[in-house]
Parts: structure tokens; sequence; C-alpha cells
């Protein structure tokens, strides 16, 4: 593990960036003797970041399939660059900040 690892320290802000998409349940109700979640309705606001997330997510997937084909195919020993990716990730944090 990398020492002072960003993905750990602001694991938060990536689960809320993960899931920003799925609503959240704000109470339970009970219709018919069953138990039935009610959740929130997403803000015009949340529906914007919409595209820009999915973008992102998307990214971050492409680079993970780029990264097992060269490993698989090209370059066995291929470590993506801690150091790169850690400061990637401070970096973006440190914007959501604004």
């Amino acid at each position: 593990m990398y020492p002072d690892s960003q993905i750990f320290t602001r694991s938060f802000e990536l689960e809320k960036l993960l899931s920003a998409d799925d609503t959240q349940i704000i109470k339970y109700c009970i219709n018919d003797d069953m138990l039935k979640g009610e959740f929130k309705n997403l803000s015009d606001r949340e529906l914007a970041t919409r595209p820009i997330r999915n973008a992102l997510q998307q990214g971050a997937i492409d680079f993970a399939k780029d990264a097992v084909n060269l490993r698989k195919n090209l370059y066995f020993d291929f470590k993506p660059s801690l150091f790169i990716s850690n400061s990637l990730c401070k970096d973006f944090s440190l914007t959501l900040r604004i």
C-alpha cells in the first residue's frame, strides 16, 4: 500500500462521486404489509453533473482496461505509477473544495 494514499484519505469523496447517481432512501413505509423504501428525488443540480461523473467513471474504467491489456500483451512488468495516481487524486480532490 502507498503511504498517505489519497484514495484512502479521501475515500468518502470517492464514494460520493461514484454513488451520486443512486438516489438515497429517506424513509421506509409499510404499504399492504410490505416494507418499501421512499427515495429522495435527485435535484436538477445533481442531475446536471451526471454526464461529467459518467465521463470520469468511464475514463477510470478505460484506463484499467488499457493497463490490463498492456500488462498482458506488451509489457508484463507494467505497474501504473502510484506517485502520479496519488498526485492526480489529490489535485482533483482539492479542486472539489471550491
